[in-house]
């Protein structure tokens, strides 16, 4: 719920927690997401691998 007048109503939808990075859309659907490498363990490989990961949620929103 963006105020009327506000450019675009830029909705912020999430942050990627590994370099700080922020990613918008232009509609205002209340919904944001994290971004994030996790270090995942292959039991297959036996490697620790990046794995990327999004937790979404709802209702954050940059000012």
């Amino acid at each position: 719920a963006a105020a009327p007048g506000s450019r675009g109503n830029q909705e912020f939808i999430g942050v990627d927690l590994d370099n700080g990075g922020v990613y918008y859309n232009g509609r205002d659907s209340g919904r944001y997401c994290l971004y994030r490498t996790v270090e995942v363990f292959n039991r297959i490989t036996g490697y620790i691998e990046p794995r990327r990961v999004r937790r979404c949620g709802r209702g954050l929103y940059l000012r």
